[in-house]
C-alpha cells in the first residue's frame, strides 16, 4: 500500500532546501512589504451619480413635469440602474442615480458612459434652454492640501497652475485641483448724461458689445491646403471694449465717450478662500490607486519647498496624509513586533530553543507569503488591510 505524501517528513529530510526556500519567502514576502502601496483607506468605487438639470426661469412644476419625468423615463431604460431619486426647485433639478448592489465595479465606468450617452439622446426632446450635467467623479480623496499667500486672486491663480503643472507630473499623483478663484470681469459704467446727450441707449451700447464679440469664420483660402481665415477685431480686452463703434444720431462714437470701462474681481464673489487671515489659494492634490502615500507625502514636500515663486508668495501645506499613513503603519509595526516577542519568549520557555525556533519563525513566514501575495494582486496597506 503506498503511504501518503507527509510534508513534515519531506522537510525533516531535506533540510537544506526547506532553509533555502524560507530565506527565499522571506526576502521576497520582505521586499514586497517595503513596496506596497501606503494609503489611508483602500480605493473604492461608488455607485451613485448625480444628474443636474438647470432650466432659468422655470417653476418648480415645470422643471418637474417637463424635465424631471422625462428624464426619469429615459434613464429607466438603462439595465443597472436600481433606484431613481429626484428633488426639484425652481430652475433646477436632481436625480441621483444609484446603480445595483450586485453590479461588479469593473462595469460601473461603463454603465456610467450609457447614462450619458442616454442624456445626450434626451438633450434634444427637452424645453430650449435645459442644460444637463451628470457627475459620478466625487469618490477621490484630496489628502494633500497647500495653500499660496502673498499675492491679488489672479496672480496667485497664475503661480497655482503652475505648480499645479508641476505636481502632475510627480510619480503617484492622481489629481490635482485649484479652488479659491475669483472671476475677473469689465465693467461698463455708462453715464446717463453723456449717452442721453448723444442719443445713444443701453440697448444699443449691449447690443453693440454683443456683435463684436461674437466670433464667427472668415472662410478659408484653397491652395494646396486649406487655410482657415480669421477676423480679427474681437473684444480682448479693456481697450477692446473702450474703442467699440456705436451708431449715434449725431455719427459713431466710442463707448469710451459714454461710459467708463474697467477690469475688476466679480463682486461679490463667488467663493473666499482666507489662510491665516490672508487672502489664498488652494492646491489639493489626490493620489493615484496603488500609490505609496509616504513616498508621495515626501517627493511633494520636496517639490513644494523648492518652488520657485514671486517675492512675497508663500506656499504652506495645510493637510499631509501621509502622517496618517505612517503613524498606521508605524502602529502596526509596533504590534507586529510586540506580538513577535511574546510568541518567541512563550515559545522559547515552554518548548526550548529548537522547537522555539520552528513556532518562532511561523509568524514572519506567514506575513511574508502574505505581502507576496498583496503585492501580486495589488493589495495596498491601509487601515482595512492592517486590521485584517
Amino acid at each position: 500500500m503506498m503511504e501518503r505524501f507527509n510534508v513534515s517528513r519531506w522537510a525533516v529530510g531535506h533540510p537544506a532546501l526547506v532553509s533555502f526556500m524560507m530565506a527565499c519567502l522571506f526576502l521576497a514576502g520582505g521586499y514586497a512589504f517595503f513596496h506596497l502601496g501606503r494609503a489611508e483607506d483602500p480605493a473604492f468605487t461608488l455607485k451613485n451619480m448625480v444628474v443636474s438639470a438647470q432650466w432659468p426661469g422655470a417653476s418648480a412644476q415645470q422643471m418637474q413635469k417637463q424635465v424631471a419625468e422625462p428624464l426619469e423615463q429615459g434613464l429607466r431604460d438603462v439595465e443597472a440602474i436600481d433606484i431613481l431619486s429626484t428633488y426639484c426647485v425652481s430652475e433646477a433639478c436632481v436625480t441621483q442615480v444609484f446603480l445595483k448592489d450586485d453590479e461588479r465595479k469593473d462595469r460601473v465606468p461603463v454603465i456610467w458612459q450609457q447614462v450619458r450617452n442616454k442624456l445626450s439622446d434626451l438633450a434634444p426632446t427637452l424645453p430650449s434652454g435645459v442644460a444637463l450635467a451628470a457627475n459620478d467623479d466625487y469618490a477621490d480623496v484630496y489628502g494633500y492640501v497647500f495653500a499660496l499667500t502673498g499675492g491679488e486672486n489672479a496672480d496667485l491663480i497664475k503661480n497655482a497652475e503652475y505648480l499645479k503643472k508641476i505636481f502632475q507630473t510627480i510619480h503617484g499623483v492622481g489629481k490635482v485641483q485649484i479652488s479659491g478663484e475669483v472671476p475677473r470681469q469689465i465693467t461698463v459704467d455708462i453715464d446717463p448724461q453723456q449717452s442721453a446727450a448723444r442719443g445713444i441707449s443701453l440697448d444699443q451700447v449691449a447690443k453693440a458689445l454683443q456683435n463684436r464679440s461674437a466670433l464667427a469664420s472668415g472662410g478659408s483660402v484653397n491652395f494646396k491646403t486649406v487655410v482657415p481665415l480669421n477676423v480679427s477685431g474681437a473684444l480682448d480686452g479693456v481697450r477692446s471694449v473702450e474703442n467699440t463703434p456705436i451708431a449715434g444720431r449725431s455719427g459713431t462714437v466710442r463707448v469710451r465717450d459714454i461710459a467708463q470701462v474697467n477690469r475688476d474681481y466679480a463682486d461679490p464673489a463667488p467663493s473666499l478662500i482666507r489662510y491665516g487671515g490672508r487672502p489664498a489659494v488652494v492646491i489639493a492634490v489626490a493620489m493615484a490607486d496603488g500609490a505609496d502615500g509616504l513616498t508621495l507625502g515626501k517627493t511633494l514636500q520636496k517639490v513644494a519647498a523648492s518652488a520657485e515663486l514671486p517675492a512675497g508668495m508663500m506656499l504652506t501645506q495645510v493637510e499631509d496624509q501621509s502622517s496618517v499613513i505612517r503613524e498606521a503603519v508605524n502602529t502596526f509595526l509596533i504590534k507586529f513586533v510586540v506580538a513577535l516577542s511574546v510568541v518567541l519568549l512563550v515559545a522559547f520557555v515552554s518548548l526550548g530553543w529548537k522547537a522555539g525556533i520552528i513556532v518562532a519563525c511561523s509568524v514572519p513566514l506567514t506575513l511574508s507569503g502574505v505581502s507576496l501575495y498583496m503585492g501580486m494582486d495589488h493589495i495596498g496597506l491601509d487601515r482595512i488591510s492592517l486590521d485584517l
